[in-house]
């Protein structure tokens, strides 16, 4: 039996060997790493935000404006304002500064006439009207009818004053149709230029005028006089219903008031006063256009 065993021995130990064969070289490979796909991430698409603003205010279209444009635009700013759309602004007006003050007041034969040196005044104070605008102060809108001045008074004491005559005033043959019932609403105090009787007729007026505290307190003086109507087809601006107010000038001035004709002036400008004639350009726009200022 002990001599079996060592015959067997090897035998049992070549497989054994065998699969203990050492293996010389590079080390295999590790495994690929363990790739976990992960869903991307989902993508929110915010929508733009929405912003609402109000609409506009519609603009006012006044066909006079083309009667004007390029005769003003020298001397002053065409604004597109709030209640009437486009209008008109002279340069170099000082703050404060109201309509119908850079001149004076003549007697013609279309009543009491404003005369101004400034450029554009054959337009801006017998055409159109002013008015006193939030935003740009006082402007002026076109209009195509010639005015001797398109204004209305006070009277009273010793004072004489004066106010323009906005947009949507219509004048008759006896002053407003229809009649105007809030006045001060129309015609504020803030509005009106106030002169001593006897200042009235003097060529340096603008220098005479009553402002600030003074004026407010002038208005709750006097009475609010519509000399303007409409005579013989055309547009005067008198005291006929002032009895004596004329005559009153004369004895507070302690000088007689001068009497002028409304003559023709050929191209644009101020006014040319030569004796007693003052010459006015004053084309009839309405020839050729609606009284709406749309052409025809």
């Amino acid at each position: 039996m002990r001599k079996i065993i060592p015959l067997l021995a090897p035998l049992m130990l070549t497989p054994l060997l065998a699969s203990c064969t050492a293996y010389y070289g590079p080390p295999p490979p590790p495994p690929p790493p363990r790739v976990v796909y992960a869903p991307p991430p989902p993508v929110v698409v915010r929508p733009a935000p929405v912003v609402v603003r109000p609409a506009p205010a519609p603009v006012v279209t006044n066909g006079a404006v083309s009667a004007f444009y390029s005769s003003l635009s020298p001397y002053g700013q065409w604004v597109i304002t709030a209640r009437f759309g486009q209008c008109w602004r002279p340069y170099g007006v000082p703050a404060g500064g109201r309509p119908y003050t850079n001149g004076y007041w003549i007697l013609t034969d279309y009543g009491w006439t404003f005369v101004s040196n400034a450029p554009w005044s054959w337009a801006c104070y017998h055409y159109g009207r002013w008015f006193s605008d939030s935003r740009y102060g006082w402007v002026w809108y076109p209009g195509l009818e010639w005015a001797p001045a398109w204004v209305v008074w006070r009277t009273g004491g010793d004072y004489v004053g004066w106010a323009p005559i906005p947009p949507g005033v219509t004048v008759s043959q006896f002053g407003f149709s229809p009649p105007i019932y809030s006045i001060d609403t129309v015609f504020p105090s803030f509005a009106f230029s106030f002169v001593r009787i006897e200042d009235f007729g003097r060529r340096d007026v603008d220098s005479f005028i009553i402002s600030g505290s003074r004026s407010a307190a002038i208005v709750g003086q006097t009475n609010i006089f519509v000399g303007i109507g409409r005579e013989n087809g055309r547009i005067v601006n008198r005291f006929n219903d002032e009895p004596g107010f004329e005559a009153r000038i004369e004895r507070y001035g302690h000088h007689p008031i001068e009497r002028y004709r409304l003559g023709e002036r050929r191209g644009p400008g101020p006014a040319e006063v030569r004796g007693n004639e003052v010459r006015m350009y004053r084309p009839d726009f309405r020839r050729s256009r609606g009284r709406d200022g749309h052409s025809r």
